[in-house]
């Protein structure tokens, strides 16, 4: 005899009681904090099994939290970071698994999909001879998480109407960040929570290094806003309404501000190359290159001598230039920087330090040219004798060469190769609508982001490492939904001139 469940009733109270036992030794064994991020938990990865699409969206509007994190301290020189935004990818992976599951179709793959295993089955490979095992095992679960990010995105931005929202969301973050640099010109708190003595909570709304960030590292904030540019500037070149391109415009001027304000070289030139490919791609503004470009030129330099004058002093700092600063009773002698980044060495001259370092190492033990200082190597090798240890590597390109050796640098040959390759042949040949403009923008933030910024900051498996999967990823989804619209074109184009079809 079957017994029903929702007739009887005779598992409710049993249910009710187990649930309630549970919550109360909850209750009484969490803070209230802690419970809140429980049952958060619990929603997310609700949301993330039956829409992992949602969970996507939710990704966007924290990847660039940094300020709220989760650390475990490996003295003398590493601090693990575990950021929110891994919390919405782990459930929207986990979906969209389940989901190629129960419907028995693969997961969608890329133009450059195969290279990046390999990238990160190498890094996991290399924590045989990284000198730190549990950071090296620590970065390869990282990196396995950056190609599930890229995963993710493959298979939920699939068509238009995804792609639109994924869009909306991209500048509506870009905005609320640009929002928390501004505010945190004026606003400083940090609160740190110790669960044991090497590991705890870490929560902070500030400046640093006198510089405005609000949400995360100065460099990271302003790229996550840079590459939300982009996409705002590709909607506002689709957009035929003259109002709603006027208040792309806003928006732009608006990120832009929150930019400048963070005094980041690397962004800036990196916007202003991607910015330059971006006019010179599109038919529309090839043709009035000169005055785009010449208008870009005169908000920039307005914008910054209303918002940031000192950001000319470290741009010229960045180039090399000592003696009187422009905006500052300071003096540049080479060594020693006294701007808007704080007395002491600038931040080229210390990444200079630190890939000196690292090369000496693998020139000491040529084995290591061939395959690498392996994951997290870098950061062990780099400090040499100063006392200031490297995060990452700084810098994207170099980081194929001193986790991979010249293995790493076939891999990045090849998967440049690849990318333009496919990039090139959709932007010449697809149709002029809004996957077009899409496109367009996120090969725009890739550049800034990975080609250009990507040259002095970030790398494959740390800290910044999203930085190179998150737009590498978001461009290859474009990629495949013109791709699958072109067949789809095709297939009806052959349909209707069979013979003897209906």
């Amino acid at each position: 005899m079957q017994i029903s469940i929702s007739k009887s009733g005779v598992y409710r109270p049993a249910i009710f009681l187990t649930a309630g036992v549970v919550l109360g030794m909850v209750y009484l064994a969490a803070p209230w904090y802690v419970l809140a991020v429980s049952l958060a938990t619990a929603g997310v990865f609700a949301v993330g099994l039956f829409k992992p699409v949602y969970a996507f969206y939710l990704v966007l509007l924290v990847l660039v939290e940094e300020m709220v994190q989760y650390f475990i301290s490996y003295p003398p020189y590493y601090e693990i970071r575990i950021y929110p935004y891994y919390l919405p990818l782990l459930a929207g992976i986990l979906g969209v698994v389940v989901l190629s599951v129960a419907k028995k179709k693969p997961l969608r793959e890329s133009p450059v999909t195969s290279v990046l295993w390999i990238i990160v089955v190498f890094e996991a490979v290399s924590m045989i001879w990284a000198p730190h095992f549990k950071i090296a095992a620590w970065l390869s679960v990282f990196t396995f998480l950056n190609i599930a990010f890229f995963y993710l995105i493959l298979n939920t931005v699939v068509d238009e109407s995804t792609l639109r929202r994924s869009t909306y969301i991209w500048i509506f973050a870009g905005v609320a960040v640009a929002t928390a640099i501004i505010l945190s010109q004026w606003i400083d708190v940090e609160k740190t929570i110790y669960l044991t003595k090497g590991s705890g909570l870490k929560m902070a709304f500030q400046e640093q290094v006198d510089r405005p960030a609000g949400l995360g590292g100065v460099d990271h904030v302003a790229g996550y806003v840079s590459m939300a540019v982009f996409m705002a500037l590709g909607s506002m070149a689709y957009e035929k309404r003259w109002r709603v391109k006027a208040i792309y415009f806003i928006l732009i001027m608006y990120m832009l501000y929150g930019i400048i304000l963070t005094s980041s070289r690397g962004v800036m030139i990196g916007l202003t190359c991607a910015y330059l490919f971006f006019i010179f791609i599109n038919p529309g503004f090839r043709t009035r290159f000169i005055r785009y470009s010449s208008l870009f030129v005169v908000l920039i330099v307005f914008t910054v001598l209303l918002v940031k004058p000192g950001l000319v002093d470290r741009m010229l700092v960045g180039f090399g230039y000592t003696g009187k600063l422009l905006f500052s009773e300071k003096t540049f002698t080479g060594t020693e920087a006294d701007t808007s980044q704080g007395q002491g060495l600038s931040g080229m001259e210390i990444r200079k330090i630190w890939w000196k370092n690292g090369l000496h190492e693998m020139v000491k033990h040529p084995y290591k040219l061939l395959v690498g200082l392996g994951n997290g190597g870098f950061i062990y090798y780099s400090s040499g004798t100063n006392t200031v240890t490297s995060p990452e590597v700084n810098s994207i390109s170099f980081a194929f060469f001193y986790d991979m050796g010249v293995f790493g640098v076939l891999l990045l040959i090849i998967l440049l190769y690849l990318i333009v390759k496919n990039i090139y042949f959709h932007l010449r040949n697809a149709k002029r609508d809004y996957c077009y403009y899409m496109l367009l923008a996120s090969v725009a933030a890739l550049i800034t982001e990975s080609g250009v910024h990507g040259l002095v900051d970030y790398d494959l498996t740390s800290y910044g490492s999203k930085y190179f999967w998150f737009p590498l990823g978001f461009t290859m989804a474009v990629v495949n939904i013109i791709k699958k619209r072109e067949r789809a074109a095709d297939n009806s184009a052959t349909g209707a001139e069979a013979p003897g079809r209906t």
